[in-house]
């Protein structure tokens, strides 16, 4: 080849290596003008910086404009966050981001209104409506993240503290690191809470009146969960406790949560709730079978609302209905989805007991939320009439009930049993001091039962049948949460709701299995499949024997 060939097929190469490097170039730049949603693909099995579907709808029906001021000195941005926020600008036409570099800007948060926050950790956020300075949130980079802090004892593990602010972990850990290891059996998991916190602050600042829900105090009532009280607010309602006794019910009232009190109301106090009803307001009662008969007047209130409880505690027979335990109730949610705008959710009820339907003078409809199958036991004890009497410190129902820790059953009264719920005949104890009760049999009726209904009138009532629903270590599906969530909504007359999942760094796995399926799982990996390796092999065997 001559010289001149070679010095065309060097220019040659050189300008296509050239046209090549402008290309890459000129696609990175126009890359780079592309929306952050098309530039950054999240590939994590937890989609980080996904938005869900419940935030774009949220996001694309603001009516106001709202601005979103980014606090981070240059180089210390957080990626992700940074990508969230960049997200949320293009989904909502209201939203506008604007990033502050406190060293560019040192005077920035004193110029405006948020002067009582001195001093903001890089990556925090100041969320703020356009057209009313007043309504601002700071949200802290320290409430985007959550850690939850578990321990294992060996044979399971659960849940210590949950929701722990980055912060709040910090100095937890500072002071007992030395327990964070295999052999204590303690650990910790990190969750981003980001998308929850962030389409709360544009909520609160985009909402002029906020709900509140009162709790009733001084009845023996447990406090309503942490965890629950947290969602509860997340979503921009204000939880509050309430004494009936000395005080009557606030006129800002959007809803009455009364759980599982241990005695009873007064009947000055019933008056107040069903006159409270019949103004139109809200009442979410959680009851607890065990109480049922010792609360007449608080079921007054029910019955005023044409609701009424059966003694006893249910137990399914059919394997599709349950889980674990024949009293880990998984009834039919398809009255709550079709009230509540849900679809396809499952429900855990542990120890309910079943609610009925009575006369009334109110117009009432009735919806009910979660419902048995028809083969559903209901267990209660009975007096026998004309029986000697026998000497007892108290006379209880044999009722199963699960421990956090492992689910197992345990009773309340005089038995304790473990694996499916089993009650004793006459359940009778000894004690001081001694008194005369009659004596009781166990009685057994089957059919279909609703363990929560929801009854309108002028106002409604909510009657969930276990103080367990709100719990969330009794809530393995992870769908009560969002029941309560919607039901709160309801209630409260909210149009939108801010429920949104945490999304865990660390990959998780909770896998709830009905009983019915767990027994063809055990059948097919357990026997058929062994059974049919066991038989291939067998044939291929004598197969090569006979060549």
């Amino acid at each position: 080849m001559n010289t001149a060939k070679k010095t065309k097929l060097a220019l040659y190469s050189l300008a296509a290596t050239a046209a090549v490097i402008i290309i890459a170039i000129l696609v990175i730049l126009l890359a780079e003008l592309l929306p952050a949603s098309l530039r950054r693909i999240d590939m994590s099995p937890q989609k980080i910086t996904e938005i869900s579907k419940e935030t774009v709808t949220f996001l694309k029906g603001l009516k106001s404009r709202v601005d979103i001021y980014y606090i981070s000195v240059s180089g210390n941005e957080d990626t992700q966050i940074r990508t969230f926020i960049n997200k949320y600008e293009e989904i909502g036409s209201n939203i506008k981001v604007t990033s502050i570099d406190p060293v560019v800007r040192p005077n920035f948060i004193a110029e405006t209104t948020f002067n009582e926050y001195k001093e903001l950790y890089d990556n925090s956020l100041i969320i703020k409506s356009a057209s009313d300075s007043s309504r601002y949130k700071v949200v802290e980079y320290s409430s985007l993240y959550t850690v939850d802090i578990l321990y294992n004892n060996g044979s399971s593990t659960q849940t210590v503290e949950s929701g722990l602010s980055m912060t709040e972990f910090e100095e937890l850990y500072n002071a007992y690191s030395n327990l964070f290891t295999e052999e204590h059996g303690y650990s910790y998991t990190l969750s981003f809470t980001g998308e929850n916190v962030i389409a709360s602050a544009i909520d609160y600042v985009t909402t002029s009146v906020l709900p509140v829900i009162y709790q009733i105090s001084g009845h023996g009532e447990t406090p309503l969960p942490d965890s629950l009280i947290s969602d509860i607010t997340i979503d921009n309602i204000t939880c509050k406790s309430l004494s009936l006794v000395s005080s009557n019910i606030p006129s800002d009232a959007s809803a009455i949560v009364i759980y599982a009190p241990s005695s009873d109301i007064t009947k000055a106090e019933a008056e107040k709730l069903i006159s409270y009803l019949d103004g139109g307001g809200n009442i979410l009662y959680f009851s607890f079978h065990n109480y049922n008969s010792s609360l007449p007047n608080l079921t007054s209130v029910m019955n005023a609302y044409g609701l009424d409880y059966e003694k006893g505690y249910l137990s399914e027979n059919n394997s599709s209905y349950y889980t674990q335990y024949p009293f880990a109730l998984l009834p039919d949610t398809s009255g709550a989805e079709a009230l509540l705008g849900l679809n396809n959710l499952s429900a855990l009820l542990y120890n309910a007991h079943s609610i009925t339907k009575i006369a009334n003078e109110r117009n009432i409809q009735y919806v009910d939320l979660f419902v048995t199958s028809d083969s559903c036991s209901r267990i209660y004890l009975e007096e026998i009439k004309d029986s000697p009497a026998v000497t007892t410190s108290s006379t209880t129902e044999s009722t199963p009930v699960p421990t956090a820790t492992t689910g197992a059953a345990t009773t309340t009264g005089a038995a304790t049993t473990t694996g499916a719920a089993t009650t004793t005949g006459a359940a009778t104890t000894t004690g001081t001091p001694e008194t005369e009760e009659p004596t009781t049999e166990e009685k057994v009726v089957n059919g279909k039962f609703a363990v929560a209904v929801y009854a309108k009138g002028k106002g409604s009532v909510t009657w969930i049948s276990t103080p367990f629903f709100p719990m969330s270590n009794y809530d393995l599906t992870g769908n009560n949460i969002t029941y309560l969530l919607s039901i709160a909504k309801k209630l409260c007359n909210k149009e939108t709701s801010i429920s949104i999942a945490t999304k865990p760094l660390q990959a998780e796995s909770h896998l709830l299995v009905k009983a019915s399926d767990s027994i063809v799982l055990t059948i097919v990996f357990v026997a058929l499949i062994p059974a049919a390796s066991i038989f291939a092999g067998a044939v291929i065997v004598l197969k090569r024997k006979r060549r």
